[in-house]
This record gives C-alpha cells, sequence and structure tokens, in this order.
C-alpha cells in the first residue's frame, strides 16, 4: 500500500522481478499514474505533488481532442497515462513508461487482459513541464520510437508548441497558426490544444 507522509508518497516496494500482476495491484492507487519502471526498479516520472492543475488540465484536454475525431476508433483510443511496457515480459518488467496521453491500438489491447501494453502506443504525447523538462521527455521519445510508436508529440505549453518527433529521427515544430497530423489521416488544429476555455 502507498503510505502518505505529509505530501511525499512512497513507490511500491521494491521488489524484484516486478511482474505484471504487481503492476495491475498497484493500478487503483490514484499517484500510480506517476509511476514507472526504469531497469527492473519502481521509479517516478514525476512527483504527484510536482504535478500542477494546468498540467493535468491539459493532459485532459489532448486526450479529449484525440478521442473526438469521426472514425477515430478504427485505430484505436486515447488513453491517460496507458502503462506501456517497452522491456520485459509478464513476468519480469523491465522498463514501463506512463505517457501523458497514448493513442493504443485495439489489437493492442485485445492481447493482454491486464490493461499493460506491450509495445509503446501507437501515438504517444508527452508535456514538457519543470517537473519533466524538454532533456527527459526527449530521451523518453526515443524509447516510445524504437518501440514502435509511429510519433510522439512533445507539447511546448508556455512556448504554445508541439515538436513532433517521427522514427526516422525527424522532428518538426508546429506553432499555434500550424494543422498537424494525427495518425495516417485525420489533422487537428494546433490553437486548439492551447486555446483557453472560456
Amino acid at each position: 500500500m502507498f503510505f502518505v507522509d505529509t505530501m511525499k508518497h512512497s513507490l511500491p516496494p521494491v521488489k524484484s522481478p516486478i511482474t505484471e500482476r504487481d503492476v495491475t495491484n498497484w493500478e487503483n492507487m490514484d499517484v500510480f499514474d506517476h509511476v514507472e519502471i526504469e531497469g527492473g526498479q519502481w521509479v517516478w516520472k514525476r512527483q504527484p505533488d510536482q504535478f500542477r492543475s494546468e498540467d493535468s488540465a491539459l493532459i485532459r484536454k489532448i486526450q479529449f481532442l484525440l478521442s473526438g475525431f469521426h472514425g477515430v476508433g478504427r485505430y484505436g483510443t486515447a488513453h491517460m497515462f496507458p502503462p506501456c511496457v517497452l522491456d520485459g515480459t509478464p513476468d519480469q518488467i523491465v522498463t514501463m513508461r506512463r505517457p501523458d496521453v497514448g493513442f493504443v491500438s485495439n489489437q493492442l489491447f485485445e492481447k493482454t487482459s491486464s490493461g499493460l501494453c506491450y509495445q509503446s502506443a501507437i501515438m504517444v504525447v508527452e508535456i514538457v513541464t519543470p517537473a519533466c523538462p524538454y532533456a527527459k521527455q526527449n530521451e523518453r521519445a526515443v524509447d516510445y520510437l524504437i518501440c514502435s510508436a509511429e510519433a510522439v508529440w512533445l507539447v511546448l505549453p508556455d512556448e504554445a508548441q508541439i515538436v513532433v518527433k517521427s522514427p526516422d529521427s525527424n522532428s518538426k515544430t508546429y506553432l499555434a497558426e500550424d494543422t498537424i497530423p494525427v495518425l495516417s489521416d485525420l489533422e487537428l488544429a494546433v490553437y486548439r490544444v492551447f486555446e483557453k476555455q472560456g
């Protein structure tokens, strides 16, 4: 169980190897969206008290926008913090990432009853924040792309920009006035990601 100590949360107990069952046992804890596995050990993606309300609102908005395309269901579903196992098996998870938003194919979720994806989401979105700066998110983008992601969005809220990384090592920066490709045949006006709700 998680122990709360004056705003500081604890990681799950140290255990080796970490298994799929261990992950699913912790899934219902509120702070688990911020917990990942690196090198076979539990690590924080970011401490829960570093997760700002504006970050949470932006993540929910992106998930909503990506889910709202007509016909998008033929590709899959946009999820907040989907558990993506990038290295490991159900009996030994070495690397598990929790992207802020991940577009997961229907076939990928059909392969496992646990809700864990044993590869990257098709499309990954990570928000650049003080707790998760650009350099850290850029390293994570490489991991996703190596493990079959078709695109990784690095969203920079302060600049109102989205940097899209692709498997061919190219990157392109989209500004608020641009239209950004989503999956194979869909597009999104970038300003919609950053527009303030009235």
